[in-house]
């Protein structure tokens, strides 16, 4: 089948795990069902009404890239299951930054920290005297 085109399918053939091969064809409402809901894999012409008709099956191939560019890794991010509380957590455990590089997440939980730190308040000073212990 060339690329970029759409093609009508009459069926598959599916040859299970002891060699046997079996014709499936599309499966389609019947037409004086009057259905109301949505399809998957079927094409329709954007704007129409919904036709008492069931759509042809249609398969589309669309071209892809003939070349992909891969690299590193730049983000890693470990879930963490909680099955006490029934959540999962995602950690990050780098984290990219704008100048294309990355850093380790608890280097940056740190730096967070370090800022959140640096804009609260001062601790008030203790009112009571601290208790010395005497032995003699």
């Amino acid at each position: 089948m060339p690329v970029a085109t759409v093609a009508e399918v009459k069926g598959i053939a599916v040859t299970n795990v002891f060699g046997e091969r079996f014709w499936v064809e599309p499966v389609r409402p019947p037409v004086e069902a009057n259905w109301q809901s949505w399809t998957l894999f079927t094409l329709s012409a954007a704007g129409t009404q919904i036709v008492r008709q069931a759509p042809p099956p249609r398969l589309v191939l669309l071209p892809t890239p003939a070349k992909v560019q891969e690299s590193a890794a730049v983000e890693e991010v470990a879930l963490i299951r909680d099955e006490m509380a029934n959540m999962v957590w995602g950690i990050e455990r780098r984290i990219p930054l704008a100048s294309g590089g990355v850093k380790p997440g608890a280097e940056a939980g740190g730096n967070i920290g370090a800022g959140c730190r640096l804009s609260s308040p001062p601790r008030p000073r203790r009112r009571h005297p601290r208790l010395r212990s005497v032995t003699r």
